[in-house]
């Protein structure tokens, strides 16, 4: 959710429901979640439910006899529940549950002057918001353009100074070629988010080695994890193709190593890895990003690839907008690859994360 969605479900005097990922509704300011949704939860049923309305309209009754209403809450899919809505829908266990909890009877009319009164403020709350995003982004193309001259000239330096090989170049000079070059990679993750995802597939295909690009953006990055104070190490080695569109591949491992080199402790280390292997009987390629960095909920982890979704441990360890990973898993979705990510808690503030990225051979 974003702060505005954020701030509309807190305020909610209804029981809500997060129907991107179920689980426990939230109490309502003035109607309680019924003792019941809460002791039954964990049977499996509630969530079926919710996942089953999630892209449904209009009132339905939960297996427990209380009424919902899914709506969709800004970017998130909610859903009003734990009451019993007037006029009734005269179930046997709506009547159980209208006789044990009386203060959970709630005119429909109510729940839904509330939900377009809610959705009208959002509206204008994110039309503002998208106003903004829009004038930043105008400033941003300002800065490629500026980058793009910058980056021309020092190639054109290195390649005088060393011929035959511009990394030989003097290293100021080749460092601050990668660090006009990592401007221009992290300038096109931005462009995916700008065009909401629609230039996140292939529009361009070839094969192409998957490893060359990876090895790429490890050598670009190691001049932003130097000035970390971080360690970034590549291994393994793969000479497999994949059919990819050369103009949006890069931005899959650049995101999960600008996420790996912003979330690890200084001094930390972050292996990249790129292998062949076979997965359900298909050969593939893996590329995997492990480091440590903050811990996350078991809910935090399951929107890690939702835009914003960021944890709590994370927002206050490092400064971001969260949408790297998100960005990450279009690119990778538009290449028919997939994307998952594993911790295993290390101490009470640090977790070791494995990033995977799974790309069919082609």
């Amino acid at each position: 959710m974003t702060v505005l969605d954020q701030i509309a479900a807190a305020s909610s005097p209804f029981p809500l429901a997060d129907l991107t990922t179920p689980r426990i509704p939230q109490d309502g300011k003035f109607i309680p979640t019924p003792r019941t949704c809460k002791k039954v939860f964990h049977e499996g049923k509630c969530a079926e439910f919710y996942r089953s309305v999630a892209t449904s309209n209009g009132r339905r009754e939960c297996p427990y006899g209380f009424s919902v209403w899914p709506y969709q809450f800004g970017e998130t899919r909610i859903a009003v529940t734990g009451l019993i809505g007037s006029p009734r829908l005269n179930s046997g266990q709506e009547r159980i549950r209208a006789k044990e909890y009386p203060r959970n009877h709630v005119a429909a009319d109510a729940v839904e002057h509330w939900a377009s009164t809610m959705a009208g403020v959002l509206s204008a709350g994110n039309l503002a918001r998208d106003r903004e995003f829009s004038r930043r982004l105008d400033a941003l193309h300002e800065i490629r353009k500026f980058n793009s001259i910058v980056k021309t000239n020092m190639e054109r330096i290195c390649t005088r100074q060393s011929p035959s090989d511009p990394d030989e170049a003097d290293p100021d000079m080749v460092r601050a070629l990668r660090a006009s070059s990592l401007i221009s990679v992290q300038l096109d993750a931005l462009d995916i988010l700008a065009n909401a995802g629609t230039s996140a597939a292939m529009s361009n295909p070839r094969k192409w080695v998957f490893y060359r690009t990876v090895d790429k953006i490890v050598r670009l990055y190691r001049v932003l994890a130097d000035s970390r104070g971080v360690k970034l190490r590549l291994s393994g080695s793969s000479n497999a193709t994949a059919r990819v569109d050369e103009r949006t591949i890069h931005i899959i491992p650049s995101c999960l190593v600008d996420n790996a080199i912003k979330y690890s402790p200084r001094d930390g280390i972050i292996d990249v890895s790129v292998t062949d292997e076979t997965v359900d009987g298909r050969p593939v390629i893996v590329l995997r990003v492990r480091s440590e960095g903050p811990p996350a909920t078991a809910e935090e982890e399951g929107v890690l690839f939702v835009a914003r979704g960021r944890g709590q441990a994370a927002r206050a360890t490092a400064e971001g907008s969260g949408v790297g990973l998100a960005i990450a898993h279009m690119v990778a979705s538009g290449h028919g690859a997939t994307i998952d990510a594993k911790q295993r808690k290390v101490s009470s503030s640090l977790s070791e994360w494995v990033f995977r990225v799974v790309l069919p051979v082609g």
